[in-house]
């Protein structure tokens, strides 16, 4: 080989060592890159699963992330410190005031005031025999400084790596997320432990009322029933010729005992309902003596009101399997309200219809009516039109309500249509 090539050659193999050594050291950096990447990403990993474990303090949830980062990083001595505890977190601070290092601490608040607002900084310790120099950074919880991770050193002249320093302001947000977390958890615990304890007093509150309801329902029937009786055969002569005044106030006070009759019916029914008792008891039904019946009861607010009421009752009609006292309290609910809501003078129409696969019942009035937007609404417990609650401040909304529960729970389904100004039609159909 000539000099010249060998000249030419050994050039070529000093730039392909340099090349080499060139890329040697840039995969060293590399892969020390991916290294403290990846030590990064499986330390928020890890800290991140800490919220999973559902420590049953927040204390022991701190205790989890230390210790995840301490075994990560291989520090002496790492620690979580309060600076200015909130009141949302006051179960840190009095793990803060309850450490082995109360010196630390003091150190920690005394000095943080003069850090540059970057957020981080260093301590120097000199009465402290273990540790000499603090590398701190701060953590918030919902935008307050709050939290101190603090990293200790045995020397004054200890430096922190470049990626230590990476790796301990990524944590920073990390723990942030994951404490303030963790707070909102334990928050919402116990906001539900606060509701499930009201939840429980109302339902307490409610089954009394339901009680008392029903035992007052109990004890009323029995003197409206004999009031009732009693005002019945004073109004038909049977103990004596009334005067036309005074059978006029005596039909009123029946009528008014008659509507408290179905009141209490109500709301024996919707104490049932809540206490799971209310049943529906079929037995042979035949409507169009149940109607009439029905109706006979109504015929002193009939002539009071000069109502004109249509019911033509059917020759022939199947019999049916319905609870008959049920039954009955809808059908005087239809009846009544037709009879309330409609004017003086007005027309009410009875009807009970025997048709090929069902059987139907309606009661059309020409009264007030019920406004459409509020009609979807009419059926719900105790809610009444705007209209009604002018004409009559006193009802209940129980009537429609329970109305609709027997017919359902008997197996029919309601019919009603309204327009108002013009008049409503309320009533049931049932399959044959």
């Amino acid at each position: 080989m000539s000099v010249t090539n060998r000249v030419v050659f050994g050039k070529k193999r000093k730039k392909l060592e340099a090349d080499i050594e060139h890329i040697t050291a840039e995969m060293y950096r590399r892969n020390v890159e991916l290294s403290e990447i990846n030590k990064t990403l499986t330390l928020l990993h890890d800290i991140d699963d800490s919220l999973l474990l559902d420590s049953s303090t927040l204390s022991e949830l701190c205790h989890d992330i230390l210790g995840h980062i301490q075994l990560k990083t291989g520090y002496e001595f790492l620690g979580l410190y309060i600076h200015h505890a909130s009141k949302d977190i006051e179960e840190l601070s009095q793990l803060a005031e309850h450490s082995d290092r109360p010196h630390v601490i003091k150190a920690v608040r005394d000095n943080a005031s003069e850090w540059d607002g970057s957020g981080s900084g260093t301590i120097s310790l000199a009465t402290d025999g273990t540790y000499k120099k603090l590398y701190l950074y701060e953590v918030r919880t919902r935008g307050e400084f709050a939290i101190i991770l603090a990293i200790g050193f045995q020397v004054v002249d200890a430096q922190l790596s470049e990626h230590d320093n990476i790796l301990m302001t990524r944590l920073r947000d990390s723990v942030g997320l994951v404490i303030e977390s963790k707070i909102l958890s334990d928050e919402n615990k116990h906001v539900l432990g606060q509701l499930k304890t009201t939840n429980n007093k109302l339902k307490a509150l409610d089954e009394a009322k339901d009680e008392f309801i029903s035992m007052a329902s109990h004890q009323l029937r029995t003197p409206l029933t004999s009031i009732k009786g009693y005002l019945s055969m004073v109004l038909e002569g049977d103990v004596g010729e009334v005067p036309d005044q005074q059978k006029e106030m005596l039909s009123t006070a029946y009528t008014s005992a008659q509507r408290m009759v179905y009141l209490i019916a109500d709301l024996l029914n919707v104490s049932r309902l809540q206490t799971g008792k209310f049943v529906i008891e079929p037995v042979d039904c035949y409507l169009p003596d149940v109607v009439s019946e029905e109706l006979k009861q109504l015929k002193e607010a009939i002539a009071a009101k000069k109502i004109t009421i249509t019911y033509h009752k059917p020759d022939s009609f199947p019999v049916v399997k319905l609870d008959d006292t049920k039954i009955r309290q809808v059908i005087m609910n239809f009846s009544d309200n037709a009879l309330y809501y409609t004017p003086a003078g007005g027309r009410v129409k009875v009807e009970l219809v025997d048709k090929p696969k069902s059987i139907e019942f309606t009661v059309t009035d020409n009264g007030i009516g019920v406004p459409k937007a509020e009609q979807h609404k009419l059926f719900a417990k105790f809610y009444r039109a705007g209209n009604a609650r002018k004409a009559r401040p006193d009802g209940t909304g129980l009537g429609l309500f329970m109305a609709k529960k027997v017919i359902i729970a008997s197996g029919g389904a309601i019919i009603f249509k309204s327009h108002e100004g013009k008049g409503s039609t309320f009533g049931f159909t049932f399959p044959k």
